[in-house]
């Protein structure tokens, strides 16, 4: 977060290429606020990916996906991010045991390993 609080002060055009990966929840939470008072500051523009469903909530984001037809609006709630991170949080266990469970080996794959 030092990293970038202490780089965002200043006028200019922020690119972030998914800033959330050296992020925990809490800290992403803290990132919000950086982004609101970067934003009040009316001298900056943020440009991000990202795969972190609470960075793309901010308030009047404008977000887009790309796709092979190009760039898209998209709402948070129709990402694939999003989708996955409900799933996960109405049922952590049954998600997971879900997801591991797809790629169960059969007893000769095991010996492979």
């Amino acid at each position: 977060m030092r990293f970038f609080e202490e780089r965002c002060r200043k006028q200019g055009i922020y690119i972030f290429d998914e800033p959330e990966s050296a992020l925990s929840p809490s800290r992403q939470m803290e990132f919000l606020k950086l982004l609101r008072r970067m934003e009040q500051s009316t001298h900056c523009q943020v440009i991000m990916a990202t795969h972190a469903p609470m960075l793309m909530a901010y308030p009047g984001a404008r977000l887009l996906r790309l796709s092979k037809y190009g760039l898209e609006p998209v709402s948070v709630e129709q990402t694939d991010h999003f989708k996955v991170t409900r799933e996960f949080c109405a049922d952590p266990a049954g998600f997971v045991e879900a997801v591991v469970d797809e790629w169960t080996p059969h007893r000769r794959d095991v010996d492979q390993f």
